[in-house]
């Protein structure tokens, strides 16, 4: 027999959930940084967007995988259920997300954080004036902490749109049930309608 789905249950499962989104989204945060060292930029910018398809792939395979793990597992599991379910998923992994960006943020070289962040304002420097470039020096003071928030916000989104879409169908939902047939009543059945 099946254990009925609980709150702690179910967060318990959404945590383990949450580990396993965080530990395939972190993989590639550390390909993407790896990445940066190759020469070419065709060929960096083809292997970054080959291993963000396998990342969205198996990110998609791995909700639908977990919400059906979950109605096998417990009974009486809803579709509400597995959506709340998804929902404190995306949020425990985009926690663990956000956090692997701010950390790298915070431990990459200063020297090579300036030089990207130099390199990018020279790109924009003849379009804003004085006040912008001032105000784009305070953003890069706040970068991880803005990184932070940003990652988090997306990566929640990200899960919650998903878990929205998957959940409507697992559990799989019976089209007909509610539905009474009248053509088919049984003649007691008739019987007790003409009454």
């Amino acid at each position: 027999m099946k254990d009925e789905l609980t709150n702690g249950a179910a967060w318990n499962e959404a945590a383990k959930a949450g580990l396993y989104f965080g530990a395939i989204s972190s993989a590639y945060v550390g390909i993407s940084e790896l990445l940066q060292m190759i020469d070419g930029a065709v060929l960096q910018g083809f292997l970054k967007t080959l291993f963000w398809a396998i990342k969205f792939a198996l990110c998609i395979w791995l909700m639908v995988f977990l919400m059906r793990n979950l109605v096998k597992k417990y009974s009486g599991v809803t579709n509400a259920d597995t959506f709340r379910f998804g929902a404190r998923t995306a949020l425990l992994s985009a926690v663990i997300v956000a956090s692997v960006y701010a950390v790298i943020l915070i431990v990459m070289p200063t020297d090579s954080m300036n030089a990207a962040f130099d390199s990018a304002t020279a790109q924009l420097a003849g379009q804003l004036d004085s006040n912008s470039l001032a105000m784009l020096d305070t953003f890069k003071e706040n970068m991880p902490i803005i990184i932070f928030f940003s990652e988090l916000i997306y990566c929640f989104t990200f899960g919650l749109i998903l878990s929205l879409i998957v959940s409507r169908s697992i559990p799989s939902r019976n089209p007909f049930a509610g539905i009474e047939d009248d053509d088919n009543d049984t003649p007691d059945e008739q019987d007790a309608e003409n009454e």
